[in-house]
């Protein structure tokens, strides 16, 4: 019998009577399984031995004599049983699953009685099937569980003692791994470990494996977090190599086994037809083992009934493969014992869906912004333990507020392709993080502050403490309201701790409007070390001039007058930093008063700001900026240029990035001076795009290399069927050279990818990077990006219609900011983007004796290289606990000094906070943390009173 005429033999039993089909089926099955499996292990001459075999019941299938046939069945079974061994030599896992996806297009109620409802049924199939074994991933449905429904909880509970239920959850969530800080990552396995710990007792090695069946792309330093976590293991089935099973290894060597189920996916059902995957993954690779994850899926369901009878009646086959109901490990276990055979793949598993990147803008801003608020609270409280300051405890809240966020890292939600219930939950609960983190942070702050000794400043002046929540040194510009101290229009001056002159700038209003809110909004350049604070004195009197400080200076042009200049400097001796548009005009020097009667802020006006390091002219009816550096010929045009874009109607709209129908400048802004001083120059316009109205302010520094927008948006553009999909880019041209790089952020570094790369993730940051330096564009909370010759495109909104007709509607406000860097250095462009959200941080303190001096850092980053991507108090209340990397292909020491309260001790451990025999060198205050190429560290710091 040939192929052909088994084939024929299956379509012909399709067609029969039950009673008959079911053994005619089954033996059609094995005798197709034992041909091709022959075929492999080069034996197809026993076919002809088999087929004379199986004759008799092949003549009764030609006759149409089924009953005679089917009745053969058995004793042909029997008469192959010397090729039944062979038969079993592969073996088929099959893992019960059910795949629930957090709030995709249903609401949160909705998604707890899915998950109660798929898991109350698995309980009962485990009653009924005693082979049955079940496999669940995400920490939040046990979560769900536990909250809502405690005896399922105990009831699993005791499944998961009975080794019948595996635990698959080393993430809060199936979260998206290109959206996610590398920080977020650790958390998703630090707390899904506690959680199990907790509850039942479940070891940290135990779950070893991060089940991600669902989610977009993976960044190619995922390996080195998961190993060092303890995993081995990661399931997925979008953005694979093309390989079912191989070793996925990290830029830093750390390296796991990889199963990319794209053949079978997981929400599959069985039919038998899955042997013939297993039969070319091992005709392929001679490994003998596959894998199918079976179960009703995304909106629950798991496992049927029909499965689970099917699968039970395959397993008495004599002539099949070895069919295991197993768990996700059973299959792995396997797996590793065939390692050697494993293709080894390197670099990032992206990416499907690029719309992901740009849409539902409000969520990635919320993610940006809570990532970097518990950041910044951790970093503080880590602070005050390290300067021996007692806090009230805020673990609890904190973690709390961190499962929020993790939970709003579900690849669902994040990557902007819910339904609008989705996202009126995600920004309601993300609300409660951002205050979590808040509060925290004002409670380290105010508790810090009051520590300080200041009695010896003057006490005619307001205490301003400084903070920076980041574990490096910093120089950047503070802005902070102070409340009810100074009258309106008392002109003001700064010193630091020393009673250096620090220039300031400054305007008074009201909080909302509200005139018994009286306040003066400043801003000035500070110094801080890092993990530490500095004290500033903020009195009454005329600014002087400060020392070392460059001018900054804007030329405006009005057609029809004369050119005329405005110094930062000039106006800061007299007192005035701003120009608000209340200003008292009458008591203006001459030359202010015909500043403001040349149209200051009605006429269509163009701008130069120059400053020692560059010069930038604003345009009348350009929403771009022209941009050169002072020591170079190098200029740009058209810099933060706003670009309109429309999309053709299609499918899947949050998913996918359609064809362009039009894409144009927008042009018709007009340009005003909001406030001129010796701190920054900001000028503003206003622009309309179709329905909506673009604020821009671009802001420019006296003292540093930087030019930052503000976008307030007020957007009213709705895609539909129709017209397709309107949105807003803001453009950076870059001159760009056939030697030049494409550089990206990621979790865990940084990537390159060839130009042009259009609408892929980045984090924090993209760079064109030449030999001369590099052009580098700060999106902290924008995320889908483009890299062209033309330059930097950052996609700022994208009006998607489906399945949330509304995505995008409303404001937003989004920073972004663009610097010439000298040196091609990721690991300080990634510290920049990290400074974008954690800000340094003014508080009003008081005048107090105290134990602490004005000025002092605790923990700080030496290296070049590197980057501390959290300090925070130790789990266990022991300490704190610092995690750094770094982006380079050298191996070399990160250096850390500190300056603690006390004696210190320091211990490597892993990111579960659990010790690791790795020697770190710790002499005087400097410590010294071997870190490999790309790799990644922890140590846990523990003082003692000397």
């Amino acid at each position: 019998m040939t192929k052909p005429s088994l084939a024929r033999w299956m379509a012909l039993v399709q067609e029969m009577p039950e009673e008959v089909k079911r053994p005619l089926e089954r033996l059609g099955r094995e005798l197709s399984y034992l041909q091709q499996l022959l075929n492999i292990e080069g034996r197809g001459e026993d076919w002809g031995q088999i087929e004379t075999l199986i004759q008799g019941i092949v003549t009764d299938l030609a006759r149409g004599a089924l009953d005679r046939a089917a009745a053969q069945v058995e004793g042909v079974e029997r008469a192959l049983t010397p090729w039944a061994d062979l038969a079993k030599s592969l073996t088929l896992y099959y893992v019960g699953h059910a795949h629930m996806d957090m709030n995709w297009l249903w609401d949160w109620p909705e998604t707890v009685e899915v998950v109660i409802n798929t898991l109350t049924t698995v309980d009962r199939l485990m009653d009924e099937f005693p082979d049955f074994c079940f496999s669940q991933s995400q920490t939040a449905v046990y979560d769900a569980v536990r909250r809502f429904d405690p005896g399922l909880f105990d009831r699993i509970g005791e499944r998961v003692r009975q080794g019948r239920w595996e635990i698959t959850a080393n993430q809060w969530v199936e979260g998206d791994k290109n959206l996610a800080s590398d920080e977020s990552i650790v958390r998703h396995i630090l707390y899904s470990k506690e959680f199990f710990a907790k509850h039942w007792g479940i070891a940290p090695d135990h779950v070893a494996i991060d089940f991600e069946p669902d989610t977009f792309g993976h960044p190619r330093g995922l390996p080195t977090i998961y190993r060092d976590a303890g995993l081995r293991w990661l399931y997925f089935c979008r953005g694979g190599s093309g390989d079912l099973a191989f070793r996925w290894q990290a830029p830093d060597g750390s390296e796991i086994v990889a199963w990319s189920d794209f053949q079978e996916w997981y929400n599959g059902t069985i039919t038998g037809d899955e042997v013939g995957s297993a039969l070319k993954f091992y005709e392929e690779s001679r490994i003998p083992h596959f894998l199918k994850v079976y179960g009703v899926g995304d909106h629950g369901g798991g496992p049927t009934r029909r499965d689970l009878e099917r699968l039970m009646e395959m397993r008495t086959w004599p002539i099949f493969p070895t069919l295991k109901p197993a768990h996700l490990a059973d299959h792995f276990r396997a797996l590793e014992a065939e390692r050697e055979r494993l293709p080894i793949v390197r670099g990032e598993l992206n990416y499907v869906f690029p719309g992901c990147y740009s849409s539902e803008g409000d969520t990635k801003t919320m993610n940006a912004r809570n990532e970097a608020g518990l950041r910044s609270a951790e970093g503080l409280r880590a602070m005050a333990h390290l300067l021996g300051v007692a806090l009230p405890s805020n673990h609890e809240s904190l973690k709390t507020a961190w499962e929020g966020t993790l939970f709003s890292q579900f690849h669902d939600i994040l990557s902007g392709s819910g339904i609008p219930e989705t996202y009126r939950y995600t920004l309601g609960r993300g609300q409660d993080v951002d205050a979590s983190a808040r509060i925290a942070a004002q409670q380290a702050m105010a508790t810090i502050s009051g520590a300080i000794g200041t009695e010896t400043l003057n006490h005619d002046g307001t205490v301003l403490v400084v903070f920076n929540p980041l574990a490096w040194d910093r120089s950047d510009i503070v802005e902070m309201d102070v409340y009810e101290r100074f009258d309106r229009g008392t002109s003001l001056h700064l010193l630091d701790s020393d009673e250096r002159t620090v220039p300031v700038q400054y305007f008074y209003d009201s909080h909302l409007g509200f005139p018994g809110h009286r306040r003066v909004r400043i801003s000035f350049p500070a110094n801080v070390p890092g993990l530490g604070y500095a004290v500033y004195i903020l009195s009454e009197g005329v600014q002087a001039l400060a020392e070392n400080t460059r001018d900054v200076s804007v030329v405006t042009r009005a057609e029809g007058h004369q050119t005329l200049c405005l110094s930062g400097q000039a106006m800061a001796s007299l007192g005035l930093v701003s120009v608000p548009d209340d200003w008292r005009y009458e008591l203006l020097p001459r030359w202010i008063r015909l500043f403001r009667q040349l149209g200051i802020s009605s006429y269509q006006q163009g701008y130069r700001i120059d400053s020692d390091t560059e010069t930038l002219e604003a345009k009348a009816g350009d929403s771009g900026l022209w941009w050169s550096r002072t020591a170079s010929a190098r200029g740009l045009s058209g810099m933060g240029a706003l670009e309109w874009f429309r999309e053709a109607p299609h499918g899947m709209t949050a998913w996918e990035i359609g064809a362009d129908t039009e894409r144009t400048l927008v042009t018709g802004s007009g340009w005003k001076i909001r406030e001129i001083g010796p701190v920054r120059a900001v000028l503003e316009s206003e622009v309309s795009v179709g329905s909506s109205d673009v604020q821009i302010s671009v802001m420019v520094y006296a003292d540093r290399p930087r030019i930052d927008w503000l976008l307030e948006i007020d957007w009213r553009e709705f895609g539909n069927r129709d017209t397709g999909i309107p949105g807003l880019t803001m453009r950076f041209p870059v001159e760009v050279s056939a030697a030049d790089v494409a550089w990206f952020g990621q979790s865990m570094g940084s990537i390159t990818r060839p130009i042009p790369s259009r609408d892929v993730p980045a984090q924090g940051w993209t760079a064109i990077a030449g030999s001369d330096g590099a052009s580098v564009v700060y999106h902290p909370t924008r995320y889908g990006v483009s890299v062209s010759e033309q330059g930097i495109a950052v996609t700022l909104l994208r009006a998607s219609y489906d399945p949330d007709a509304y995505a995008e509607i409303g404001h937003h406000q989004i920073p972004l900011s663009f610097e010439w860097s000298d040196q091609v250095n990721p690991d300080s462009w990634t510290r920049k983007a990290l400074e974008q959200m954690s800000r340094l941080s003014g508080w009003v303190g008081g005048h107090q004796k105290g134990v602490l001096p004005p000025r002092r850092g605790t923990l700080a980053l030496a290296s070049e290289g590197g980057v501390i991507t959290a300090v925070k108090p130790a789990e266990d209340g022991s300490g704190v606990i610092v995690r750094m990397r770094q982006d380079s292909d050298q191996s070399v020491p990160l250096e850390l000094v500190t300056d603690a309260h006390a004696s210190c001790r320091v211990s490597r451990t892993s990111i579960l906070e659990s010790p690791v025999v790795t020697p770190v060198s710790y002499e005087g205050n400097r410590l010294s943390v071997p870190v490999s190429a790309y790799g990644l560290a922890t140590v846990r710091m523990e003082f003692s009173a000397d």
